[in-house]
């Protein structure tokens, strides 16, 4: 049996495209390091708060300059564009860091952050690209665990270089980076088909007005909106749950030693995970399986704070809101916009990640604030009821994307080889 269970003709593309994969997310890691310790020390701690509100509403506006930027355009050479703007903007940062001034170090991390947001938004619309449907629950892990190694080498970076090289010098390594990864996207540009996002050609506002008709005419979008919702929710109540229960359990010292061997651990477990288990999950459990597999999880970690509240559990807690979802949830989320029309899936992913996760992060947060006066036993019984709402919104988010590839497989000729791929997608769910 192959180390990788995917198609002799998928694994070259699937092998590029996750080297590609780890460049882009060594650049975002070590720029997100970068930017972050940049604040903390310029800024203070005490503007996080109003930081994580601006970088909310950012995100909304930057998904509706995508929708107008991206209309029209191929989605391979918008990427590239991308890549190259970032990498310029990233010099143009270094530059304003000079200034020093308070504000400078706001304008960094925002424009980072919504520079990373285009990025991750359109990279998933890049990436569907390059394979029929039917193969990519199959694919799409083995090339997001690129990312767990992006992520190791963006942060040893950050680790190794601060210290000799200086914060602000290191935004050149993130630009290079950067820079790189456009003229590696630009090297498998004749890999795949070239294909084109709508276009309404009513400005702005008019790509923003027709995002929000394509999400409400769309069972899928609507259905994969509440399922982020709930999964924002959970993922915040767990994350809140773990600091909490790791706080009180162990000292300054030794929580930091735990979670490094921690963090360690799960992400050569998630890694293996990604690129060993997933795959096969999927072939044998469909991507509808797999995709409530991860909100059941929810149901278990809460399950579990609420018999132990301790180190272990609050550990199971961190794993499933962070590595699993990496590992697990991520390349199922990119592979459900493979159901939808290529026209709208940059309008679908803008109202997905520029719109719903904004909303729910905000929502999130405020519900987090407002809980934390109450009994810790108290929260985990909101998370299980948030769980359970999850589970069924999944469940309901599978149906959506079930009934996608047949309206869509209903407009193709019988026989054809779209209609072909569509029909094994649809076996595959």
């Amino acid at each position: 049996m192959p180390l990788l269970p995917l198609e002799p003709a998928d694994r070259r593309p699937a092998l590029l495209l996750a080297w590609l994969m780890v460049v882009i997310s060594a650049a975002t890691k070590l720029g997100d390091g970068v930017v972050q310790a940049l604040f903390l020390e310029r800024v203070g701690a005490d503007w996080l708060g109003s930081l994580f509100v601006l970088n909310s509403i950012l995100d909304f506006f930057a998904g509706a300059l995508y929708l107008r930027l991206a209309r029209g355009a191929a989605h391979g050479s918008f990427f590239r564009a991308v890549l190259a703007t970032a990498a310029v903007a990233t010099v143009t940062m270094r530059a304003v860091a000079a200034t020093a001034h308070p504000a400078a170090f706001f304008a960094i991390y925002a424009v980072h952050g919504a520079l990373s947001m285009i990025i991750t938004l359109h990279w998933g619309i890049y990436l569907l690209d390059f394979f029929p449907q039917s193969r990519t629950a199959r694919v799409f892990p083995v090339v997001y665990a690129g990312a767990r190694i992006g992520g190791v080498l963006g942060g040893a970076s950050l680790a190794a270089l601060a210290s000799s090289t200086g914060l602000a010098d290191l935004l050149f390594a993130v630009a290079l980076l950067q820079l790189a990864a456009a003229v590696f996207a630009h090297a498998l540009s004749g890999r795949a088909p070239v294909v084109r996002s709508a276009n309404s050609g009513k400005g702005l506002a008019g790509e923003v007005r027709a995002g929000l008709a394509t999400a409400r005419a769309s069972p899928l979008l609507r259905a994969m909106a509440a399922a982020t919702a709930m999964m924002v929710l959970v993922r915040l109540t767990l994350r809140y749950l773990s600091g909490d229960a790791l706080s009180t359990s162990m000292g300054e010292a030794e929580l930091a030693g735990f979670l490094g061997r921690y963090l360690v651990i799960a992400n050569a477990a998630g890694f293996l995970l990604q690129i060993l288990v997933m795959p096969r999950l999927i072939a044998r459990i469909g991507v509808s399986g797999a995709n409530v597999a991860y909100a059941a999880l929810s149901l278990f970690a809460f399950g579990s704070m609420a018999i132990s509240y301790g180190v272990w559990t609050a550990a199971a807690a961190r794993l499933v809101d962070s590595e699993l979802k990496d590992s697990m949830k991520t390349p199922l989320s990119a592979l459900f916009y493979g159901a939808l029309d290529p026209a709208d899936r940059a309008r679908g992913r803008a109202f997905i990640l520029g719109l719903v996760i904004p909303l729910a992060s905000v929502a999130g947060g405020v519900g987090i604030q407002a809980a934390s006066d109450l009994a810790p036993r108290l929260v985990v019984a909101i998370g299980l009821a948030l769980a359970v709402l999850f589970v069924l919104a999944s469940w309901h988010q599978n149906s959506g994307y079930r009934a996608a590839l047949r309206v869509r497989m209903a407009g193709l000729r019988s026989g054809s080889a779209e209609a072909e791929d569509l029909r094994r997608a649809l076996e595959a769910a």
